[in-house]
């Protein structure tokens, strides 16, 4: 098993909140100290300082200690990507040697750009002088590419793994948000992939800002290389929030009426240190756990609170998996197969289960998808719940009637004939799927056989053809859709 220690927005600060919590990281990454080398790796997807601050001291102290706290290489087992507080400030850019004019040119290239003028991408680069000065003293990058760190490149890690570095600070300009850009033209090269990419190897994306901020011409070019490329995840921070958008959880790579169709996640992780008065960010880092045999990603989450105080804890909403994608020796793509339904595959018990599997893949790569427990579901999905009621008959709630967790709800809505028609409405993320899909999957003997259909992913049943196979003799009720 692989682990992937993945980092975001450090902004280290003199800070008791962010003493206490780079304590607890150095103390959790050493649960990967015995590991042998070529079984872990650190991933961290910029701003490593505030905008202001003149160096980068607390971060290449503390980088240094995480280093030794997981027993790595630096220069084999770290990556990293600048975020747009690495952006130089004019303190910085002097004390890293670039000059007034040099300064003035390169601030001026960032409107240009926005532009659509690529050729004033070299002279922007130079405003990341000092992260690259910074990305050389950590050890994960030598000087005979100065400014190397700052560009699109590939490196491929232990013969394993190719990874992709994009500077999606391109154009940051501490205001504006979305529409940030990448240099794609160096990104879709053959050039840039040439000495690294091994086909047969998994890729991942690394970048700053979450791929739906990125500029919307950006994406498109983005997925068709991302596709060709074999990116399995795309890796980045920048907004200090778990990322509950159901929407925005996924990058799609094929379109159109294609059940199951290819997509990958994308990760984006919270604020890596937490800082006293910040109320706004949500604070830990991501595990991803790689079974080099299945291809398979187990992906969590591990969030802190002050008052968490010496540990971090695993969020319930920031787990799930997703597969790594590869070519093998035959040419054949894994990671990406889609099965189809036969007629012999229709029966009652069949149709669960295929259904149930048509579920899981199509969801796979949602970091969001988990399976709960009965006692997990109203504690983790519906904590402000303090209590639900009892629905009667006709649907009908009575103040008298018995205190019921949401899960018997929902199962009771398929299992009386009174009792039906629940709907579970809210914004993306918040764990509809989850909860019915749980619900279904519960091992009970009085429940009749249930499961949760993505409907529009089984295109090939026909509701009549699903009505006569749960009324049959063999099963009784019906499912919730939602």
């Amino acid at each position: 098993m692989i682990k992937i220690l993945h980092l975001s927005d450090l902004h280290f600060c003199a800070d008791a909140q962010a003493n206490n919590m780079k304590n607890i990281l150095l103390n959790e990454a050493r649960a990967v100290h015995d590991l042998p080398r070529g079984e872990k790796i650190l991933v961290i997807t910029g701003d490593y300082h505030n905008y202001y601050d003149v160096d980068y001291q607390f971060a290449e102290d503390f980088i240094g200690k995480l280093v030794d706290a997981m027993n790595i290489d630096p220069a084999e087992d770290v990556f990293i990507v600048p975020g747009n507080h690495d952006v130089g400030n004019d303190i910085t850019l002097e004390h890293a040697g670039v000059d007034k004019k040099m300064i003035r040119l390169a601030k001026a290239a960032s409107s240009k750009i926005r532009e659509g003028d690529r050729s004033f991408i070299e002279d922007r680069l130079s405003v990341f002088t000092p992260y690259c000065v910074f990305a050389q003293r950590i050890g994960t990058y030598n000087d005979s590419d100065k400014m190397l760190p700052a560009k699109v490149h590939v490196r491929q890690w232990r013969d394993k793994l190719n990874i992709l570095h994009l500077n999606t600070a391109l154009v940051a300009d501490g205001k504006t948000k979305d529409s940030q850009m990448a240099d794609t033209n160096t990104a879709t090269s053959d050039g840039t992939w040439k000495e690294y990419f091994r086909a047969d190897f998994p890729t991942l994306a690394l970048g700053h800002n979450s791929f739906y901020d990125l500029e919307v011409g950006q994406q498109m070019e983005l997925k068709t290389m991302f596709f060709y490329r074999n990116v399995s995840a795309y890796l980045c921070g920048d907004t200090h929030l778990r990322n509950l958008e159901e929407q925005k959880q996924v990058i799609p790579l094929e379109y159109g009426m294609v059940a199951n169709r290819l997509s990958i996640p994308n990760i984006v992780c919270v604020k890596g240190v937490s800082e006293r008065g910040d109320t706004y960010s949500d604070f830990g880092y991501y595990w991803h756990g790689w079974d080099e045999d299945t291809n398979r990603v187990e992906l969590q989450l591990q969030s802190w609170k002050p008052e968490n105080l010496y540990k971090t804890f695993p969020d319930g909403m920031g787990g799930g998996h997703y597969d790594m994608r590869r070519k093998t020796n035959t040419g054949k793509k894994v990671g990406t197969d889609i099965e189809t339904c036969t007629s012999e595959q229709t029966s009652s018990d069949e149709l669960k289960s295929y259904l149930d599997d048509i579920l899981r893949r199509t969801r796979k790569n949602h970091p969001s998808f988990v399976v709960l427990g009965k006692d997990e579901i109203d504690k983790r999905l519906f904590p402000n719940v303090a209590e639900m009621r009892q629905f009667e008959a006709k649907g009908k709630i009575s103040d008298n009637a018995p205190v019921s967790p949401v899960w018997n709800i929902i199962r009771e809505s398929w299992t009386s004939a009174n009792k039906h028609n629940i709907v579970i409405m809210g914004e993306g993320g918040i764990g509809k799927t989850v909860t019915l899909f749980s619900v279904t999957n519960f091992k009970d003997n009085s429940t009749p056989p249930a499961v949760f259909a993505a409907s529009c992913s089984v295109s090939f049943l026909s509701g009549e053809h699903l009505k006569n196979t749960w009324q049959s003799d063999q099963c009784s009720g019906c499912g919730t859709m939602g």
